[in-house]
């Protein structure tokens, strides 16, 4: 990504967001289309030289895939406990068309913007946008200088509360983790700007989003950030990272159930999936996110595109694991991309209540004697009147809890 992103920033473009493996580059000002085109073309031949990569499962050759268009575009800042960037409408449905329509190792530039460029860099029609086939000549640009003073903002009301706090933790190490993630769809943008006006789907994101904020904060659940998508975009919110409080599904689903039973006013329909992800900051020094990526992340974006508006889709494993009960409908087994058997996903109704508790307790603990022992002889001194501290390290999963 500092490598990509350097290419991008070179042509005077800026990263909107990190969408798990995904970059949205905003590009303004003149010769924004062809600076756009140039950094795409420049950005998938540094991929080439870079993306060649030796790992423990064997060698990994990486390819993007990158669409491109120009326009006016609807940018919204909503929310209530912080304020959070949303890109939505149909321009930015058109940008999501473009990238979904390329395959790996293809440009696609809309009708608009093949309009500003040279016919000798475009290649083939595919679909309702045109092939970029080599990268057009660079254009200088002069940059906007202007520095604003960092005390005269406060950063922190653009970032979700509790990422905030583990930024300001100093804690950013990667690491490798169980987590519950969900992606929450919001649906019909596109009609609603043109019909309504951007005036009113701001009101129904704000609406939407403090929705959903202060039902993550009330189950401790992360709102991890929005990304850009067709008609709409999606909320990805994720329980376990990056702090762990236990009952990760439960608490996922009962702030699901919350959004849904809210009834806003921009519907939404929800997939959930829970597995192992890699979670931390991505990114260079001046443009760095945390988030969380993995083949649990995907699948549960592939369980939430086979949802419809108000609905719940949950995979097995969550169900499982959830200390609360749920009604809950099995779905026919479907197929998704990148998986080469059928997905069991259910579909969430509300909750019956607590599960009775079924797990036995009389496990021994194994391979934990030395730190028993500790436990035990702060309890013999504490009974004496000596209070101490004990603290527990390990790395996350390896059963602190």
């Amino acid at each position: 990504f500092a490598r990509l992103l350097a290419v991008a920033y070179g042509e005077d473009g800026s990263l909107l967001k990190f969408g798990g493996d995904a970059l949205l580059l905003w590009f303004s000002g003149d010769g924004h289309a062809v600076r756009a085109a140039t950094a795409a073309h420049s950005m998938r031949a540094t991929l080439r030289s870079i993306g060649r990569l030796d790992t423990t499962a064997g060698k990994v050759v990486l390819r993007m895939s990158s669409g491109v268009n120009s326009g006016s575009f609807h940018f919204f800042l909503v929310g209530e406990s912080h304020r959070e960037l949303i890109v939505a409408g149909p321009a930015a449905s058109r940008t999501v068309l473009m990238e979904s329509t390329a395959n790996a190792g293809e440009i696609l530039v809309s009708r608009d913007t093949a309009a500003t460029l040279s016919a000798r860099v475009l290649g083939e029609p595919k679909g309702e946008g045109i092939l970029l086939k080599s990268g057009p000549t660079a254009l200088s640009f002069q940059r906007d200088d202007l520095e604003v003073a960092l005390s005269s903002i406060d950063i922190s009301t653009g970032i979700p509360v509790t990422l905030r706090e583990h930024l300001l933790s100093a804690a950013t190490d990667p690491e490798h983790r169980n987590a519950t993630v969900a992606f929450v769809h919001f649906d019909g943008v596109d009609k609603l700007v043109k019909n309504r006006g951007a005036d009113v789907v701001a009101a129904g994101l704000d609406e939407l989003i403090t929705c959903i904020q202060r039902a993550a904060e009330q189950s401790g659940v992360t709102f991890l950030g929005t990304d850009i998508d067709h008609d709409g975009g999606k909320v990805i919110l994720v329980a376990g990272a990056p702090n762990a409080l236990g009952d990760d599904e439960g608490r996922m689903l009962i702030t699901l159930r919350s959004i849904l039973d809210a009834e806003t006013a921009v519907p939404v329909r929800i997939g959930v999936n829970k597995g192992h992800v890699f979670a931390g900051d991505i990114g260079p020094a001046y443009r760095r996110t945390y988030t969380v990526m993995g083949d649990a992340v995907n699948l549960a974006a592939r369980v939430m595109s086979m949802a419809v508006s108000g609905q719940i889709l949950a995979t097995g494993p969550v169900l499982d694991a959830s200390s609360v009960a749920f009604n809950a409908v099995a779905l026919e087994p479907f197929m998704v991309k990148g998986k080469k058997d059928p997905v069991h996903a259910f579909m969430v109704g509300h909750s019956t209540g607590s599960k009775p508790e079924t797990v036995s307790r009389e496990f021994p603990l194994v391979g934990r004697d030395a730190e028993m022992d500790a436990f035990r002889r702060a309890l013999l001194e504490l009974r004496g009147g000596h209070g101490s501290v004990i603290e527990l390290v390990g790395n996350a999963g390896m059963g602190k809890t």
